[in-house]
């Protein structure tokens, strides 16, 4: 804007010049001059007004990208993952990260339902599906003309629940279809307009790739399919002790560290490098392990290496135990078995 006012000035310097050397004939009329000034006046007021519109625009367009690469950054694996560190957060469109944040695939876009913590993928297929039929059945006398393709390409014939090997949609599974001896409403071999439909819930089988329906020869026939979104909740629950860095990549873990892992009778300290995929060399590295057995117990002060020893105790170094008539300091070496020379060497050190 500072750069205006320089040509306020070149024009009174040229306004000058000219009627100065001007015949009187060619001279502008102070009136015209006035209203010419008072135009630029204007004009420059229009052009301050735009430039400063421009600029908040521009500082809130940059306050926006800030906020949603501050968003992106912060990218979880679930939509209940979100949910559980941010409650406040609303429902609508999230980047998620299954495979963890950095590594593997690309973060995807999908639909959070905040009240829930479930995560929807759109256009991708638990998945609903609805069937509008008009004498047109899935199946009939034995023969199969409707089915969908699982995520290895598979053909599945049920239409309801997790129960692969069960032709049925969910008024087969409530028992309230319109002809009890078939398994969906659609089956009836009956002329009304009639529906089904059911949510898939075997996960191993999802998402659904392929919808194939057919027998819609007659004049009469007709059917109309519906595929919902594909919809995950919860988490994978670990039972008991975690046996390794996946189990625990598995349940939600996401701060790379030392942590303890279960594997046969071996408690193992190791160190979990989240940053990486299971598949990647160095996700789990083994820091150490110590046996878990049964064990004696002793109570009171230990009256050797053994039983220090019997207790857990690992680490050769110096011990008390208890003598004869006073506490003693002993080098326990549990590198060694209790019968051999140097396990228990005494140091006549005594605290009376």
């Amino acid at each position: 804007m500072a750069n205006l006012y320089p040509i306020f000035i070149g024009f009174f310097i040229l306004v000058s010049a000219w009627t100065s050397g001007s015949t009187a004939d060619d001279r502008l009329s102070l009136a015209q001059l006035q209203e010419q000034l008072q135009q630029l006046k204007t004009n420059y007021e229009i052009l301050e007004e735009k430039f400063l519109r421009l600029e908040l625009t521009q500082l809130a367009t940059g306050d926006r990208q800030t906020n949603q690469a501050q968003t992106k950054n912060a990218i979880f694996r679930t939509c209940s993952e979100a949910h559980s560190v941010d409650p406040s957060l609303a429902s609508g469109m999230y980047w998620i990260d299954p495979d963890g944040e950095g590594v593997g695939d690309d973060p995807i876009y999908v639909s959070c339902d905040m009240a829930t913590g479930k995560t929807s993928v759109l256009h991708d297929s638990e998945s609903p599906i609805d069937y509008d039929c008009n004498y047109a059945p899935f199946e009939t006398n034995g023969v199969t003309y409707s089915w969908w393709d699982d995520r290895n390409g598979n053909p599945q014939y049920f239409w309801a629940g997790s129960n692969s090997s069960v032709h049925t949609c969910q008024c087969g599974i409530d028992g309230n279809c319109v002809d009890s001896i078939v398994k969906c409403n659609c089956d009836a071999t009956v002329p009304l307009l009639l529906s089904d439909s059911g949510v898939i819930t075997e996960k191993t089988l999802l998402p659904i790739t392929k919808l194939n329906f057919g027998r819609t020869q007659l004049s009469s026939s007709s059917g109309a399919h519906t595929l919902g979104r594909f919809e995950c909740s919860g988490g994978t629950t670990v039972t008991g002790m975690p046996t390794s860095c996946q189990d625990l990549w598995r349940s939600g873990h996401r701060l790379s560290g030392l942590y303890f892992v279960m594997e046969g009778k071996l408690v193992k300290n190791v160190y979990c490098d989240f940053a990486k995929l299971p598949s990647e060399a160095g996700f789990q590295s083994l820091i150490g392990y110590a046996e878990v057995k049964p064990k004696p117990t002793y109570f009171g002060i230990p009256t050797s290496c053994a039983n220090l020893k019997g207790t857990g105790h690992t680490s050769s170094g110096l011990y008390s135990v208890m003598g004869s008539t006073m506490v003693e300091t002993v080098f326990c070496d549990f590198t060694k078995n209790t019968g051999d020379p140097g396990a228990n060497t005494n140091l006549t050190l005594r605290m009376i």
